[in-house]
């Protein structure tokens, strides 16, 4: 059967409190209006164990069948699938998903099931709580989901109580002070929450300052007392202070100058300077050109790329939020922005997106990117203006997904497509966004995904993997209101390919997903993988797919063997 994914979505969105006083699984409808709860559809996927559906959504972050492009529908899936194994196969699969590849996918699906093991089995929570919530991002997703009431329950409970006061306890002072930044909930809600008991005078007016509470100042210790000796002595221009080496959430917060903010962004890791090059514009540090010029310098460090592993989407994304915020300075629009961020930053984060590319997993064999060039591929991946994707366009994904797999594979076509097959002269190696504007150009009509697959065909072109990248065409179904037949059409032509290209796998990816694949044809075949949205996440998944590695069988024999 067809497998789909969706890239998307913070935990903090997807688990949103119950106002009821008591558990009840969500009524809201999805697109077609149907009840969330309801969203598997009589296909194949109804003969299939809850055993190696949660093993495929372990593996791949996806789930057989057909499901709507909805956080909520994720969540109640793998509610309702943990309520058909056995605690001990949720236990092993919350290890397992933890232990894969810490995207953000496995880090929400093993948290999840940790807090399902609250309400299934407390003794093997126990042994799972320690692996899985090992630091405070997972600690605060933990204890957001308890108190959000999707697994059952509104309070924490005594055994996860207990287990939160003892992650607490194994925490030294340092560590908790520097996980007190901004979060939700933060740490304070959490000490309300379950009264961790200090184990020491530091300890004592460690909790008593961070909830705002009585506590003596020569009593903290380490970074705590660093950081308010730092913080009372804001405000005076003339005294030269050490900046503390603690959380850039916690000097966001402070008065300082202009001088200790560009010290902060010298001294700031590669990752920290370039996912705060806002707060760096709006705190004047690019005012000074020479600063601006060594801060880019940093910015292009080939050797931190690639010890990052950083991916290119969240690059182009930081490019395009900086060009945007270039603009409105340059319009007057100030936003509170001493300096915009200059061109030579800008520039900078151009050129180290095109070293990022080589970060992307390889994917072997001949390979066809089918980029569609419709009209509708010119909108911003969000709707959403506050977003940071929002100056990110449909066809700027496409061009970087299409850009960097024919950059590690030699063998790659480009096919560009939008009512028929346009020809385009696509160098792999141009810059993204040269490519980008290259595709833009055509900015044709409407979108007709077989026509790509019909010039392959025409070609007898061979094959092993094809990649169809669209806004909201590629899941095969289109409009099908006024063209019945297009999903029909595309499988036939998809047919003909398999029956020279046996091993032939199809991946269509969906920037902006919003429906659900409406065929059942398109659920049977194990050589389709339906992806919805756009993140770095999606360069590893279509490796993964393309190598054979989402094998659910081999996935549940590995759970299966895990040791608790």
């Amino acid at each position: 059967m067809a497998t789909t994914t969706t890239l998307f979505s913070s935990v903090i969105g997807v688990f949103q409190s119950n106002t009821s006083n008591s558990f009840t699984r969500t009524t809201t409808l999805n697109s077609t209006g149907t009840p969330v709860n309801a969203v598997r559809e009589p296909t194949t996927l109804d003969q299939c164990s809850p055993t190696y559906i949660l093993a495929h959504y372990a593996a791949t972050g996806c789930l057989n069948g057909t499901y709507y492009a909805d956080a909520e529908c994720q969540r109640e899936q793998i509610i309702q699938l943990c309520d058909e194994v056995a605690p001990e196969f949720i236990a092993k699969t919350a290890l397992f998903a933890h232990s894969t590849d810490q995207s953000e996918r496995s880090k929400n699906l093993a948290v999840l099931l940790c807090a399902m093991l609250s309400v299934r089995d407390t003794e093997l929570l126990k042994t799972v709580f320690p692996h899985v919530i090992n630091d405070v991002p997972m600690l605060r997703r933990f204890v957001h989901i308890m108190r959000s009431g999707v697994v059952g329950r509104k309070s924490l409970g005594t055994v996860p109580k207990r287990l939160i006061q003892q992650w607490f306890d194994e925490r030294s002072d340092d560590e908790l002070f520097a996980a007190s930044a901004e979060g939700n909930p933060s740490l304070a809600d959490i000490f309300k929450l379950v009264h961790p008991k200090p184990t020491s005078t530091s300890r004592k007016a460690l909790y008593g300052y961070l909830l705002d509470r009585e506590y003596a100042m020569n009593d903290l210790h380490g970074l705590a007392q660093e950081y308010e000796v730092f913080k009372r002595s804001t405000g005076n221009p003339y005294l030269e202070r050490t900046i503390p080496n603690v959380s850039f959430q916690l000097l966001t917060t402070l008065d300082l100058t202009v001088k200790e903010w560009t010290t902060i962004a010298l001294n700031a890791s590669w990752q920290t300077l370039q996912a705060n090059l806002h707060i760096f514009a709006r705190r004047g540090v690019f005012g000074d050109r020479a600063v601006a010029q060594q801060l880019a310098k940093r910015l292009l460090d080939e050797s931190a790329i690639r010890k990052s592993g950083i991916l290119p989407y969240q690059l182009l994304v930081a490019f395009q939020a900086a060009s945007v915020l270039e603009r409105e300075h340059s319009n007057g629009i100030q936003n509170g922005i001493q300096n915009g961020i200059p061109s030579v930053i800008q520039n900078a984060l151009h050129d180290a997106m095109e070293i990022a590319t080589e970060n992307v997993p390889a994917v072997e064999g001949q390979i066809y990117v089918c980029v569609d060039v419709s009209g509708s591929m010119q909108s911003p991946i969000s709707a959403n203006h506050k977003s940071t994707a929002g100056g990110v366009r449909c066809i700027d994904a496409a061009a970087l997904l299409a850009t960097a797999l024919l950059r590690k594979n030699s063998n790659a076509e480009l096919v560009a497509f939008e009512q028929d097959v346009v020809r385009v002269k696509f160098n792999p190696q141009d810059s993204v966004m040269t490519n980008a504007q290259k595709l833009a150009s055509l900015n044709g009509g409407g979108t007709n995904c077989s026509a790509a697959l019909k010039h392959l065909n025409a070609r007898n072109a061979s094959g092993d993997l094809v990649v169809f990248v669209s806004d909201t065409d590629s899941w095969i179904d289109g409009n099908l209101s006024r063209q019945p037949n297009r999903a029909a059409v595309f499988l036939k032509e998809w047919k003909m390919f398999c029956e020279r290209n046996i091993k032939a796998q199809l991946v269509c990816l969906d920037i902006q997903p919003n429906r659900m694949i409406k065929t059942a044809e398109a659920t049977e075949h194990g050589d389709i993988l339906n992806v919805g949205g756009f993140s770095d996440d999606v360069f590893s998944v279509v490796s993964e797919f393309a190598a054979g590695r989402m094998k659910v069988n081999q996935s549940v024999t590995v759970i299966e063997q895990t040791l608790l």
